[in-house]
């Protein structure tokens, strides 16, 4: 996983839209397609095998196996998180739910209070407190537009770190 290219990714569209790619702004958000595109520039390819699919080849749902359309899990929070749980094949690789204070900049961070993720931000840099251990991070966001910016000033009280450990072929 090529975290810089993936963090150029982000940087370069955290206040824009990718007019290669459609927008679900409308469709409750962008978020989650956005962080898709993240980790597709850093190199993780799009996974259209098997029970849990993960890609974008055209805008209709496609939950199956196969390259076409579009699985909810590219452009849905919830159901990333889930594919990224249960993906043991070909495809992404991650760890959902690591420590906190573990993540790096390529990483993402999912959204929510009461355990309902709603939102996706990428982590573009941790922030070290004095001791040397991370005490935030600063993320980008195609939703709300934000370039570099704490994580810990979002309104969301539940953050889920996923960390990225790149993918399997």
């Amino acid at each position: 996983y090529d975290r810089e290219a993936a963090v150029a990714y982000a940087d370069a569209y955290a206040g824009s839209r990718n007019p290669e790619w459609p927008d679900y702004t409308r469709s409750g958000g962008n978020c989650q397609n956005y962080a898709s595109q993240v980790l597709l520039a850093g190199g993780v390819p799009m996974d259209p095998y098997g029970g849990a699919v993960w890609k974008w080849y055209g805008d209709s749902v496609s939950n199956t196996a196969g390259s076409y359309g579009r699985s909810s899990s590219w452009s849905g929070v919830k159901q990333f998180i889930e594919y990224a749980r249960s993906n043991t094949g070909y495809g992404l690789a991650t760890v959902v739910d690591a420590p906190y204070q573990s993540g790096e900049a390529g990483d993402l961070l999912h959204m929510g209070s009461s355990g309902d993720m709603r939102h996706t931000v990428v982590i573009v840099e941790p922030i070290a407190g004095e001791d040397g251990a991370t005490v935030d991070y600063l993320v980008d966001s195609n939703t709300g537009n934000l370039r570099h910016y704490p994580a810990s000033l979002y309104g969301y009280p539940d953050q889920l770190l996923v960390h990225i450990a790149g993918w399997n072929a």
